[in-house]
């Protein structure tokens, strides 16, 4: 591709939420923008999602990273136990929000987007972009 190739864009909010490249799509990506254009490239190049992980990964994870043990994160896979760390996170939350928060860490999938996902990184110390990592580095075992 070349600075005199275009595609045809969708846009949501206007920011381009949708490329194509063999010509337009009635009703969605009717738009035509050079494929250099700015909006283009950064829809292009935006990072991959974070992914969801299962609920070994979570913990097996958390034990690689030190925020729980070996032996905490066999008991949350095979037996459900809690690790204490995550119990003391939990006991921080208002009385009405921790059983489900127990219910959210007890999950089959955990999900990056998930609201407990920052409020427990903060927690323990972890920036938005460290738990980004957390998953990212999860989902790869």
């Amino acid at each position: 591709m070349d600075e005199t190739d275009y595609c045809w864009v969708h846009r949501e909010n206007g920011t381009v939420d949708m490329v194509a490249y063999q010509g337009p799509i009635v009703g969605v990506c009717e738009e035509q923008l050079a494929v250099f254009d700015p909006h283009v490239q950064e829809y292009v190049n935006r990072p991959p999602p974070v992914p969801t992980i299962s609920r070994r990964q979570f913990f097996q994870q958390a034990a690689i990273a030190g925020i729980i043990t070996e032996s905490e994160a066999l008991a949350a896979v095979t037996t459900g136990a809690l690790p204490s760390s995550i119990l003391a996170f939990i006991n921080t939350l208002p009385a009405d929000q921790q059983f489900g928060a127990k219910m959210l860490f007890s999950v089959s999938e955990f999900v990056r987007s998930s609201p407990l996902a920052n409020a427990f990184g903060t927690a323990i110390g972890m920036a938005p972009e460290q738990v980004d990592d957390f998953f990212t580095a999860a989902s790869q075992l």
